[in-house]
């Protein structure tokens, strides 16, 4: 497997956990929202207000959605506590793998691959 596609799989799963963590919420016209920290990820009430009227929920309806959106919200808070950091290290070994199977020539090239995967990384 070479170094794309690793970081193409390591890229799928930290886009996925975002997805996740992040509270990232498609709107009608297909834009989509993104939580961060103040928004859906740190404020369930915002969410289930988004589900509450785009459903049209009764209130016996509301009730359920709203203990299943927080029993959500309190797994996931669980899941991503700690993700970052097993994630940077998850990597760190990938790459150390990588580094050891390929030549003189190519390390270089993979160096400068790891440095564009940051630069564009840190940029979002």
């Amino acid at each position: 497997m070479n170094a794309r596609v690793v970081f193409a799989h390591i890229g799928l799963v930290a886009l996925l956990a975002a997805a996740f963590a992040g509270g990232i919420v498609y709107q009608r016209d297909g834009r989509h929202s993104s939580g961060g920290h103040a928004g859906h990820r740190d404020d369930p009430d915002r969410f289930f207000a988004q589900f509450r009227a785009r459903l049209e929920l009764d209130d016996a309806q509301a009730a359920r959605v709203k203990q299943a959106l927080d029993a959500l919200h309190r797994e996931m808070t669980v899941l991503m506590s700690g993700f970052h950091e097993q994630f940077e290290a998850n990597r760190r070994r990938a790459w150390a793998d990588i580094r050891e199977a390929l030549t003189a020539t190519q390390l270089p090239k993979f160096e400068q691959l790891v440095a564009e995967i940051e630069r564009d990384h840190a940029g979002h």
